[in-house]
């Protein structure tokens, strides 16, 4: 329930609705913004500000960004209860990341 943040203090997963991905500056300032639809069955993941960097968990793996045009990001799809991927136009059941405390980062 409540967000998932790691040591560097970016805050990774919100569960607020729609749920928003962000990261946050050491001032709390928030510079990303991902993913405001939380619907995927269009494979559409748009309705806010997607930056163009990526956005990595402690462990290193992109949870969301850009690369060559391509735009990554999450959702939670509220039909079977759990995080996506989207990756363009697709949309992938996400795995699930674990943090160091047994905090599901995204999954």
């Amino acid at each position: 329930a409540s967000p998932a943040v790691t040591p560097t203090g970016d805050l990774i997963v919100s569960s607020s609705s729609p749920p928003l991905l962000r990261r946050l500056t050491a001032s709390g300032v928030e510079v990303w913004s991902f993913c405001a639809n939380p619907e995927y069955a269009s494979g559409d993941c748009t309705g806010g500000p997607v930056a163009s960097s990526p956005v990595y968990t402690p462990s290193g793996q992109v949870v969301a960004g850009g690369a060559g045009g391509v735009v990554f990001s999450v959702a939670f799809d509220t039909s079977i209860e759990t995080w996506r991927y989207h990756v363009g136009d697709s949309s992938l059941v996400s795995t699930p990341l674990i943090a160091s405390d047994g905090v599901v980062l995204v999954g």
